[in-house]
C-alpha cells in the first residue's frame, strides 16, 4: 500500500508543477502597465446616483419624451435635462405600469431612441449616443433552441419559421423600438439609422443595428433561455356582440387611432370592463358567447386558438346561394414572459387564410400586459349569422403558471 501511494504521488506531481519552459516564457513577457485609477465621482453625482437607485412607479401612455422625463424627475427628485441634439418630438412613449428604480426607468425611456444619459453640471443630461456607437453592424444569433419546445414529446425536424418571425416582432417591440427600419403604420417617422433590420431564417436570427442594441438583444435572448420551461395559460373568449353596445363601453381606441391602421383594434381591459361586456352579452342579450377555449403553452412558444368547427357536409346556404361558413376566428398567440415574470408580451396574429372566406387582410398586434391581465381584440369582422349587425371580438387573458417545484 505504501508503494502504491508513492507512485500515485509521483504521477500527480508534474500536473501541479509548472514546467520550466512555461516559467521561462512568463519571465520574458513584458509586464502589463497598471490600469489608471478611475476618479471618484463628485459628491453631487454620488447623491444623484443614490436617488436614481430608489424605486418608483411609472406608467406612460402616449407621452412625449419631455413629459416622461418630467415625471421621472419629479418622482426621483432628480433634475433631468435634454441635450439640444435630442429630438424631443421624435416619438411618443408608452410603458405599462411598473415599479422599478428610477435608473431603469431612464434606461427604458432611452431605449425608445438612440439616446443615453450622463451626469453633467449637477444634473442628469439626456444626450444622443456617440457617432461610433450609431454605426450599424450585423450579428447572427442562433435561436434554434428557442424555436422548439423545451420538452418535445416527439423529435422536431426543423424550427418553427412562424415562431421565428414572432421573435422578430417581439424584439422590435422590446429592444430599442425606435431604431428599426420597419415601423407600424401610423407611427411618427423619427430620426433613425437606415438599414436597421431583423430577420429569422432556419433558426438563425440576423440583426443589423447599432452595437449597443445588438448587445441588448443578446442579453434578452439569454434571459429567455433561462425561463423556457415557464408555462402560460391563455384563455380566449370569442364573442359576437352588437356594434352599438360595444361602442357605448368605449374600451377600444377609435379606428383611426388603431396601431395597425384600423385593421385590428386592441386594448387592455380591466376586470370591471370585462364584467360589463359579459353582462351585455349574457344578461341583456346584446350578443352571444361562441366558445371559450383555454390553452397552455411554453414561454415564447406559438399557440393557436381556433374554435372553428370543420364539417364535411353543407348544413345551409346563405342569401347568395353559397355554403354558409361556421362562425369563429383563429388567433395565434406567442407569449414572452419578462425576466421578473410580472409582464407578458403577446405577439398576436390572425392569419388571412384562417378567416374562412372573409375579405380581410392579415391582422397582427404586439401588446405588453401585466401577468393575469386581459386584452380585447376587435378585428372589425362581421359575424356571419348576424348579417353585419354584430361583430366578432376576442377577450384574451394570459397568466404565468406557477411552478411549485421551482427552487427560489
Amino acid at each position: 500500500m505504501k508503494r502504491v501511494a508513492v507512485v500515485a504521488a509521483a504521477l500527480f506531481l508534474p500536473l501541479f508543477a509548472a514546467p520550466s519552459w512555461t516559467r521561462a516564457a512568463e519571465a520574458r513577457l513584458p509586464a502589463l502597465p497598471p490600469e489608471p485609477p478611475q476618479p471618484a465621482p463628485e459628491p453631487w453625482e454620488q447623491e444623484l446616483r443614490a436617488k436614481l437607485r430608489k424605486p418608483i412607479t411609472v406608467e406612460f401612455r402616449d407621452a412625449t419624451l419631455e413629459d416622461a422625463l418630467a415625471s421621472i424627475a419629479k418622482l426621483a427628485d432628480v433634475p433631468i435635462r435634454l441635450d439640444p441634439a435630442v429630438d424631443a418630438k421624435a416619438r411618443r412613449l408608452t410603458l405599462p405600469k411598473m415599479a422599478l428604480s428610477a435608473e431603469h426607468a431612464l434606461r427604458w425611456v432611452c431605449r425608445f431612441g438612440l439616446w443615453t444619459f450622463v451626469f453633467r453640471d449637477k444634473a442628469v443630461l439626456i444626450v444622443p449616443r456617440k457617432a461610433d456607437a450609431q454605426a450599424l453592424s450585423t450579428r447572427v444569433f442562433d435561436i434554434a433552441d428557442l424555436l422548439k419546445p423545451p420538452h418535445p414529446r416527439e423529435p422536431v425536424a426543423k424550427p418553427d419559421e412562424r415562431a421565428g418571425q414572432g421573435w422578430c416582432r417581439y424584439l422590435r417591440h422590446a429592444v430599442a423600438p425606435e431604431t428599426w427600419e420597419k415601423q407600424p403604420m401610423g407611427a411618427l417617422e423619427p430620426k433613425r439609422p437606415p438599414g436597421a433590420k431583423l430577420d429569422c431564417r432556419n433558426g438563425q436570427l440576423t440583426a443589423t443595428n447599432a452595437p449597443p442594441v445588438l448587445d441588448d438583444i443578446e442579453k434578452l435572448l439569454d434571459s429567455h433561455r433561462k425561463t423556457r420551461a415557464l408555462q402560460v395559460h391563455v384563455s380566449a373568449r370569442h364573442l359576437a356582440i352588437d356594434r352599438s353596445a360595444l361602442d357605448t363601453l368605449q374600451v377600444l381606441p377609435r379606428e383611426d387611432e388603431a396601431a395597425s391602421g384600423g385593421a385590428l383594434r386592441a386594448a387592455r381591459v380591466t376586470e370591471k370592463q370585462i364584467a360589463s361586456i359579459l353582462d351585455l352579452v349574457l344578461r341583456h342579450g346584446k350578443g352571444r358567447l361562441l366558445v371559450c377555449p383555454r390553452l397552455t403553452c411554453y414561454n415564447t412558444q406559438r399557440a393557436t386558438s381556433a374554435p372553428v368547427v370543420h364539417r364535411s357536409y353543407i348544413r345551409r346556404l346563405d342569401e347568395k346561394g353559397e355554403p354558409e361558413e361556421p362562425e369563429g376566428l383563429a388567433v395565434e398567440v406567442q407569449p414572452f414572459v419578462s425576466a421578473d415574470r410580472r409582464f407578458i408580451t403577446l405577439v398576436l396574429d390572425v392569419p388571412a387564410q384562417r378567416l374562412r372566406g372573409l375579405d380581410a387582410p392579415r391582422l397582427d398586434a404586439v401588446l405588453t400586459i401585466p401577468d393575469g391581465a386581459s386584452v380585447l381584440l376587435d378585428p372589425s369582422l362581421p359575424a356571419r349569422a348576424d348579417k353585419g349587425d354584430r361583430k366578432l371580438i376576442v377577450l384574451l387573458t394570459a397568466q404565468v403558471v406557477l411552478d411549485i417545484f421551482e427552487e427560489e
